[in-house]
Formats: C-alpha cells, structure tokens, sequence
C-alpha cells in the first residue's frame, strides 16, 4: 500500500496510518537483533517470568507428577538434553483449507483427530517459497516448533506459565537462521544469489508472503492485504476454543533432509508420516486429559503432557542448549 493510499485509508476508517513494507521490515529487523544470542534471549526470558505469575500450584502439582515422564523424554541437566525426538507444532481446530486433508470451505473443522487417524500428511509449504512441492515440516527444537503451536493458542486457552514469549523464540530462530546462512562458508553463494535480477528476488518476495498468509489463515480468519508482517508472525488463532500442541516423533524412524536455504533449526520430511512415530504430545495443562481421553478412544499409547510442566522442566538446562541449531 503506498503512501497516498494509506493516508486515505486513514481519512476512511479512522485507524491510524499503516506502517508502510520497509517500515515493518526494520520493526521486525530490530526485534530480531534484539533476539540475536541466547544470552540475549535468555536475559529477555527472565524479564518476561519477572513480569508474569508465578506457577501457580495446579501447574506445581502437574510437574512433580510429570518430572519422571520429562526426564525420560528430553534428559536433565546431568545427563543432558536428549537429540533423539524432532517436532512438530499443530493445533487442534483450523479453518477448512488444503493443510492436512483436501477441502476449500472456510468451516472451523478438526485438524488433531484427523491427524492421529491418518498420520501427518505432506502439505503446502509456506516457508519455500521457491518450491511447490509438499512437505511436513519438522524442527529439531522443542521450543521452536512450540512457536508454531501457540500459533493457535488463544488468549483463553494459551499456556497458564510459559518459559518466555513463543514470539521471542522465534525472532531469535530467524535471527540464528541469518546468521548461519551468512556465516564465512554460505557468504559466497548467497553474493552468487544476490547477483539475480530485483525482479526475481521481488518475485520470491511476494510468493513468501503471499503463502505466509495462506498459511496464517489456516488458524484465523481475519487476515488481509493490509495485515502487516509483525502482526502475521505474532498474531493467534481466533478459533474458540482453539489450542495449540507440540508433537514429539521418533527421530530415527522419519527419513528428513535439511532445507537448501533457511535451514538452521528446521527440517522436511517428504512423505506422510505415521502415527506409529509420535512417542508424546504436549498441550497446555487444561487440555491434557481431554487430548489423552482421545488418544485411548483410538487405541494409542502416547504420552501426553503439559506443557507448562515441560517448560519449567527446560528451565534447568542452559538456553544455548535449548535453542541449539539441526544437527
């Protein structure tokens, strides 16, 4: 939208000017230098514990009764935290789209049921924009893929104690993703990319975002041309009674590969994958026993658990550690 056309768009509506595209991108820059390490992170961590409540003890309870099961799952301190698990973050609810079952309707359908029915199927992927091709995306970081399940988190149903904003993991990820695609041994094949002509970059621009959009709509209705990018990346679903999960598979049983560019901290696996690979899932604590009383209607013996529980059990280990890039 240029200059002009936001002005009148401000005459109409009332709201204030939108910022224009090179405006969000130094926001969304600037948040993510303020990201850029994990000391930094981690500093933006404890700020943000300090400014919330403390767990409260609903959320103590769950994490004594859980501590053995996280252990198990993700190591300790002593041991280590475990590499053999990647992750997938989903929600519960979505709106109808071509996600993880063919359908062109706008309907609030079920996105979890389906899945643990038929298994993570490959779908469009917005994060390559060079690519059509279909994909299930996996992270080698349990809190980078919780950023894309609080994706569907809303207000109401979000964690009740959380180890920092998901969003602020996030930045941090990109800000990491950059920093390794333009270390010493990537800097000469992205000055052979740059050479491109600006109108094959804008075009792969516009695809991304164009997609980035496909993609958030999959969890809230009220996207547009207008929505800017910080609001996209930070935004949450909109669906009542929505709620976001973070599946944990078994790393040696999905053959992935690493992405050509971007791939720091994620993954794809380029076929559908089976139930049989979830080892556990995490929710927030008030839709545990809902998630398990499903998970024992279809005859699975998955572990389920909180993820307020998980996230105090990740306090403990050091930030590098947490955020670390694929191996």
């Amino acid at each position: 939208m240029g200059e002009k056309a936001r002005y009148e768009h401000m005459l109409r509506t009332g709201e204030d000017l939108l910022e224009s595209p090179s405006e969000q991108k130094k926001l969304f820059l600037g948040e993510m230098l303020e990201m850029r390490t994990p000391e930094l992170l981690d500093k933006k961590v404890v700020e943000y514990i300090g400014e919330h409540d403390l767990p409260s003890s609903e959320v103590n309870e769950g994490f004594e009764r859980q501590k053995e099961v996280l252990g198990k799952l993700f190591g300790s301190p002593d041991t280590g935290l475990k590499k053999d698990l990647i992750y997938h973050g989903t929600g519960f609810f979505k709106y109808g789209n071509e996600k993880y079952n063919e359908d062109d309707d706008k309907d609030i359908v079920p996105l979890f049921v389906p899945l643990i029915g038929e298994g993570i199927k490959m779908h469009d992927d917005p994060f390559m924009p060079d690519s059509d091709d279909h994909s299930v995306s996996l992270a080698d970081s349990y809190m980078y893929a919780k950023w894309f399940a609080s994706k569907h988190m809303t207000e109401e149903t979000k964690p009740q104690w959380q180890l920092g904003d998901p969003n602020d993991y996030f930045r941090y990820y990109m800000a990491d993703t950059f920093r390794a695609e333009f270390s010493p041994k990537n800097r000469l094949d992205h000055l052979k990319k740059s050479s491109t002509r600006k109108s094959i970059k804008k075009d792969r621009l516009t695809k991304y975002g164009n997609k980035l959009k496909k993609w958030t709509s999959s969890y809230r209705n009220d996207t547009d041309e207008n929505t800017s990018l910080n609001d996209l990346l930070n935004g949450q679903s909109n669906i009542e009674g929505n709620f976001g999960l973070v599946l944990c598979l078994d790393k040696k049983a999905i053959p992935y590969e690493k992405l050509p560019y971007g791939g720091a901290h994620e993954v794809r696996a380029r076929q559908n994958i089976s139930t049989s690979s979830i080892k556990a899932i995490g929710v927030p604590l008030l839709q545990v026993e809902i998630i398990s009383e499903i998970l024992k209607e279809k005859g699975l013996n998955v572990e389920v658990f909180a993820m307020e529980c998980a996230e105090m059990h990740f306090g403990s280990f050091e930030m590098k550690d947490l955020v670390a890039r694929v191996e």
